[in-house]
């Protein structure tokens, strides 16, 4: 059985621009406590124990057109 962060790391290397839109959406919906971008990976990192998944989303190549304000790409086939 794969962990999650075995589990999310192979989704990310399989459609990273989808796994990083999706996970931006996922944390413009946290409406209590509001944390950064930077904030929200580092709680994946530290309090989820997702160590590999946060740092691809910290070293993925970010471009400006891509944002949670922005339709996420397509779902890969």
């Amino acid at each position: 059985m794969l962990q999650p962060d075995e589990f999310l790391v192979g989704l990310f290397d399989e459609a990273p621009e989808f796994i990083e839109a999706a996970t931006r959406e996922a944390a413009s919906n946290l409406t209590k406590s509001l944390p950064s971008w930077d904030e929200y990976v580092a709680d994946l990192d530290g309090r989820a124990g997702l160590k590999k998944f946060a740092e691809r989303l910290r070293t993925f190549d970010h471009h400006p057109e891509r944002s949670p304000t922005h339709a996420p790409p397509k779902e890969p086939d």
